[in-house]
């Protein structure tokens, strides 16, 4: 049985204190965590010690690092497990953030054996900003084996530590995003190219076709061809649109900002509006409630976020239908609001509209082709990358598109 009744000397703070600051100095979650479990386990003794951290996206905890039986061998671990938060005494700790000191693990229903039984076992939680990041964990083969001293630094060293290992969980994270953007980048890229080169050759045949280059058609073969020329037009807007939903969405398409009237703005989006839907027999109302006044924005993007609005706004308006545009300007915010008078949405179909790639019909018998669920996507991504706000809700029978921009 290990022996310590003293008091946290002044000595031990300061080797701790040297110890944080050296680690400061540290970048990987991996390096952090494995110097951790040593520094401690000498400090105290310990038989054994286990670094959790908890998983970015499960709900687990993950043996990152360990000393003793756990690791034989320099920087491995024997036989690494999960544990699921809320279970055992490590998954407690992670789930209430308090710590814990067992004096007997046979009368604690919660004791999950790892390597081998231990009698007592003493678990502290990390906390960076609120949140439970990892939890540290050492057991003794005795029952009693931890005094309140050896408690108080173990809680005193996670605290200590706790802010080192946050900013380098941010920053693996950061990296590991950054990589899946390179991804998915390179994926749309590649995709592009790999069938719209395809693609095209098809639709320069079709074209050709219909010239007549290589004989006349008959009236059902002309029809046939111009169906495969429209449906080629129509996958390679798709692959357009998906590439400009990738550069948006990871931070690669960047905003050309100029000093833009916000009148001649609006005058624009009504112009591009009503040419889009006189030719489908729809008639636009617009109203307005502010004052000309200038602004830093992307207006070429915003114009094109408000068409691509309309597209879904205006799906299902029958010929001779109307739709409302609504402008207005307070507390230097603009507000564009589009209606349509169609049968109210509910809550879930809202919900499910707001979502990446959502379509305003899921079924088979009501889903059309000229709409994928992308021009939702986009106007989001363009709107929030003017750090504004786009939102669906019902009022007075009408389904309202409302974009707020900071101005």
């Amino acid at each position: 049985m290990r022996l310590d009744t003293d008091t946290l000397s002044s000595t031990r703070i300061t080797r701790l204190l040297a110890f944080t600051r050296q680690l400061n100095n540290v970048l990987s979650v991996d390096d952090i965590t494995w110097q951790c479990v040593l520094f401690v386990a000498r400090e105290l003794d310990l038989e054994d010690c286990l670094f959790y951290v908890r998983h970015p996206t499960k709900s687990v905890l993950v043996q990152a690092a360990a000393y003793g039986p756990k690791s034989p061998v320099q920087r491995e671990i024997l036989d690494p497990i999960e544990i699921e938060i809320g279970q055992g005494i490590v998954g407690t700790v992670a789930q209430t953030g308090v710590p814990e000191n067992i004096s007997d693990t046979r009368f604690d229903s919660r004791y999950i054996v790892d390597d081998a039984i231990r009698l007592s076992e003493m678990t502290v939680p990390v906390i960076a900003r609120g949140q439970i990041i990892g939890v540290i964990d050492t057991e003794c083969r005795e029952a009693h084996g931890f005094s309140v001293t050896d408690f108080e630094y173990f809680e005193l060293f996670a605290n200590q530590i706790s802010s080192i290992l946050s900013a380098a969980l941010l920053a693996q994270r950061i990296k590991s995003e950054d990589m899946a953007q390179d991804a998915v980048s390179l994926f749309v890229r590649v995709m592009k190219h790999t069938l719209l080169t395809p693609l095209t050759i098809v639709s320069m045949k079709s074209q050709s076709l219909q010239k007549g280059i290589f004989g006349a058609l008959t009236p059902k073969q002309s029809k046939a061809t111009a169906q495969i020329e429209a449906n080629a037009a129509r996958i390679n807007q798709i692959f357009n649109d998906l590439f400009e939903f990738a550069q948006l969405q990871h931070g690669y398409a960047e905003l050309e900002v100029e000093p833009t009237s916000l009148r001649q703005m609006a005058q624009e989006i009504h112009d591009v509006l009503t040419g889009m839907l006189m030719s489908r027999g729809i008639q636009l109302r617009v109203y307005d409630n502010f004052q000309d006044k200038s602004a830093m924005i992307d207006k070429n993007l915003l114009i094109k976020a408000l068409e691509r609005i309309a597209e879904v706004a205006c799906h299902e308006v029958s010929n001779g239908g109307q739709v409302e545009l609504y402008f207005d300007m307070q507390d230097d915010q603009l507000t564009i609001e589009m209606g349509n008078m169609l049968e109210p949405l509910g809550y879930a179909e809202i919900e499910r509209l707001l979502r990446p790639f959502a379509c305003l019909r899921d079924d088979q018998e009501h889903l059309s082709t000229s709409l994928t669920g992308i021009d939702l996507s986009l106007a989001h991504q363009a709107i929030k990358l003017h750090k504004g706000v786009l939102d669906i809700r019902t009022t007075s029978g009408k389904n309202i598109f409302q974009v707020i921009i900071p101005v």
